[in-house]
C-alpha cells in the first residue's frame, strides 16, 4: 500500500494564546508531540515561525477568523512555535497531541 506514515496519539492538551505585535512562543517545544493544530479565532492576521522568532508579514500566515495550521506525521515539528500578530492582539486556539 505504499509508504504510509502514521503516528497514533493517546492524549491531547487544548490551550490558547494571545499573540501581540511582539514575537512570542505560543507552543513550547515538546519531543513527544505527534500532532498539533493552531487556529486563528481572532480579528487580526497572525504569522507563525517554526523554531525561530516570528516576523510580521513573513512565515506561515493564519488569516483572521479562519486561518489554521496543522502539524502531522508528514510535517512533524517538535520545536518551539512562535507567533506574532499583524497588529493589536490576536487569538489562537491550540490543540497538541502526543
Amino acid at each position: 500500500m505504499g509508504n504510509h506514515i502514521s503516528y497514533e496519539f493517546g492524549s491531547s492538551t487544548p490551550s490558547s494564546a494571545a499573540p501581540t505585535a511582539a514575537d512570542s512562543i505560543v507552543l513550547p517545544a515538546n519531543i513527544a508531540r505527534r500532532h498539533a493544530v493552531l487556529s486563528n479565532t481572532g480579528a487580526v492576521d497572525i504569522y507563525l515561525a517554526l523554531g525561530a522568532p516570528a516576523v510580521s508579514g513573513k512565515g506561515i500566515l493564519l488569516k483572521a477568523g479562519s486561518g489554521a495550521y496543522q502539524i502531522a506525521a508528514l510535517n512533524l515539528f517538535r520545536g518551539d512555535i512562535h507567533a506574532i500578530a499583524a497588529s493589536g492582539t490576536g487569538a489562537l486556539s491550540i490543540l497538541e497531541a502526543y
